[in-house]
């Protein structure tokens, strides 16, 4: 059942901290969105400052603001990253305040609220449950490679990046339903906390499972979508980006899950990787990321572009650009549809 959520932003909704919160936002199948918490751009609505949409989610400045105004939830929603994951002072507050208003609370940060002293003290008081959705789980639970996915004959598309947080799971999201709105069966495999709390059936967390596991967990998440829904293609979430020196990932797609072709979410206004901008860490041309993922013997059937810092013009000329040079469909996923990238996956059902 969908469950009634208010999400916790921190005053980060407008940036790309808040990510999972934009993922609730844009729809879940687990957690309805009914209110965002953020100071900094109460009195709005969080669809409408987020993608231009009115979603008729209210956004409040506290707890007690969206209490005041009546709002009915059932779980208070952890939606912002914060510095190196971390549980701070205040947050520890937020959620103790959460607990004793009823709620339960639900958590993606790699300090775990089921191992904070204080907080399930304040569960326990109050009859609340209290979930870590990036808690590890058992090695008992996680799985090898075994090299099964070698014998699956399902397309299997990864949308890989060029950086963290460029909208990978948002893209991944719409080819999927909009191959669905078309009578074309298509799953999502996600590899990350927010696809998770989306409601996605299949995947794993990927930064919190041990490196030795991660292939074979991709494998299993694969295998088992396969298996339970017979779809005609996979579409796996990416993370972070082949060359993000921080945490390069996106091999494992290619190797490990047989992912022989690629949608490829490009952030053109970057100049360097995020957050790196002080070590130097410049990003690399669409070109040479295209020729690495070739390397590994897999083909980019379709670009997406991050639009963000970009107008309407940059997008339309970054697009000629683009489909000129690499002969394949460019769209951008916040402005246009979706039919030229999605025929493109589908097409491969056809081969």
């Amino acid at each position: 059942m969908t469950q009634k959520a208010l999400i916790y932003t921190g005053n980060l909704l407008t940036t790309t901290y808040a990510k999972t919160a934009h993922g609730l936002i844009r729809g879940s199948k687990r957690f309805e969105a009914v209110a965002i918490i953020d100071a900094e751009s109460a009195g709005q609505d969080a669809g409408t400052l987020l993608d231009g949409v009115e979603r008729n989610i209210p956004i409040y400045a506290s707890l007690e603001d969206a209490k005041n105004n009546n709002i009915n939830a059932d779980v208070f929603v952890v939606g912002v990253a914060t510095q190196g994951g971390q549980i701070t002072a205040e947050l520890k507050t937020i959620l103790i305040n959460a607990l004793e208003s009823g709620l339960d609370v639900v958590c993606g940060l790699h300090s775990l609220i089921t191992e904070d002293e204080e907080i399930v003290a304040a569960a326990q008081a109050n009859g609340r449950q209290l979930f870590d959705v990036r808690k590890p789980k058992k090695a008992s639970e996680l799985h090898f490679w075994s090299g099964d996915i070698k014998k699956v004959n399902t397309p299997i598309v990864a949308v890989l990046g060029t950086d963290c947080a460029v909208g990978k799971r948002t893209t991944a999201k719409m080819i999927t339903e909009d191959l669905a709105a078309k009578n074309k069966k298509a799953c999502m495999v996600y590899t990350g906390q927010t696809g998770w709390l989306q409601g996605w059936k299949h995947g794993f967390i990927f930064d919190s499972t041990p490196n030795d596991f991660v292939s074979g967990e991709l494998e299993h998440a694969i295998l088992e979508c396969i298996k339970d829904e017979n779809p005609s293609v996979v579409l796996l979430e990416g993370q972070s980006a082949l060359r993000n020196p921080s945490g390069p990932c996106g091999a494992e797609y290619l190797l490990s899950a047989n992912a022989k072709h690629v949608v490829l979410q490009v952030a053109p206004a970057r100049d360097y990787f995020i957050g790196l901008e002080d070590q130097d860490c410049v990003q690399h041309s669409v070109a040479s990321e295209i020729k690495l993922i070739e390397a590994y013997g897999s083909k980019v059937i379709g670009i997406t572009i991050n639009s963000e810092n970009l107008n309407q013009d940059d997008i339309a000329q970054l697009k000629k650009q683009y489909s000129e040079e690499f002969n394949i469909p460019v769209v951008a996923p916040m402005f246009d549809k979706m039919d030229a990238i999605s025929d493109a996956v589908f097409n491969l059902v056809q081969q």
